[in-house]
């Protein structure tokens, strides 16, 4: 940074402050070089800013950082270091943004007033049973507007051209701003990094859950290989080789059992044999007085 990476705008300073105060207020610090609380030219009040200016950029960061802690912050409302160039970037505490924007002027003292007049004006065109006055703000209401602009002219038409012309010369629109990014930034960002950690949990477990199952699936696929091996199974197409082994199979296995009663136990057999015959021919045969 240059010469403006040392200069800090000061904010929010009550109309007592002094120069000598902020002197004593940063000097622990250090390194301070210049310091001035900004006045009107035709009245000579205090507009409720000032600059201070250090040796070095670093010093001018602590400044800031000073004035975010706090013992400084009933003192100031804001700090933020001179920009070399328009970056677009503005190092200002969100809650703290309306003060900013009343110091530089771009907003007036009673700005809450003008605001809820504006509104009051709005809701009295736009608010019916399923809305109030709050649900419409300077977008909205802007958005409401850009839509209109397609039809006939009309009342309503006529009062959103006003209610815009009041928020733009007030500055209001600006405090409407602050405050969509003080909801964003108290409520829908912690809402939003929630629902992160939500789905890291789930996508945590989901993958615990595919490791478990794919563990299960090779544990799985090799039963089945050993399984299929040992009936002399491929795994080409399980359906039909199975089929077919049990079609050569069975039968292969009916004759070894047969043949293996048939020279085990020859008496029991010729007793069984005769004894289904007698049942099925109604004849008793040569051996009819064994039974």
């Amino acid at each position: 940074m240059g010469r403006k990476g040392r200069q800090v705008f000061l904010g929010g300073l009550s109309p007592q402050t002094t120069v000598d105060d902020l002197r004593k207020l940063f000097a622990e610090i250090g390194g301070i070089t210049y310091v001035t609380v900004w006045k009107d030219r035709e009245t000579g009040e205090p507009k409720g800013a000032g600059k201070i200016e250090f040796e070095t950029d670093e010093l001018a960061k602590r400044a800031v950082e000073f004035v975010r802690a706090p013992p400084a912050n009933g003192t100031i409302s804001f700090a933020t270091v001179f920009a070399d160039s328009n970056t677009g970037h503005l190092d200002i505490q969100y809650d703290k943004a309306t003060d900013w924007l009343v110091a530089r002027q771009k907003l007036s003292q009673d700005w809450p007033a003008t605001l809820q007049g504006i509104r009051a004006k709005a809701s009295a065109i736009l608010v019916d049973e399923s809305s109030s006055a709050e649900d419409w703000d300077y977008f909205k209401v802007k958005e409401m507007n850009e839509l209109l602009q397609k039809s006939q002219d009309s009342k309503e038409k006529t009062v959103l051209k006003q209610v815009l012309d009041e928020y733009s010369s007030s500055g209001t629109h600006f405090a409407e701003a602050v405050r969509s990014l003080a909801r964003t930034v108290r409520h829908e960002i912690p809402a939003t990094k929630m629902q992160v950690q939500q789905c890291q949990k789930h996508l945590q477990d989901a993958e615990v859950r595919h490791k478990d199952w794919s563990r299960r699936e090779v544990e799985a696929t090799r039963r089945l290989k050993e399984m299929c091996d040992g009936q002399g199974i491929a795994g080409g197409d399980y359906g039909a080789e199975l089929q077919d082994s049990v079609s050569k199979g069975v039968p292969k296995l009916l004759e070894s059992a047969a043949s293996k009663i048939a020279s085990g136990c020859p008496e029991a057999l010729r007793f069984y044999t005769t004894f289904t015959r007698s049942l099925t021919s109604g004849e008793a045969g040569a051996d009819e007085d064994a039974m």
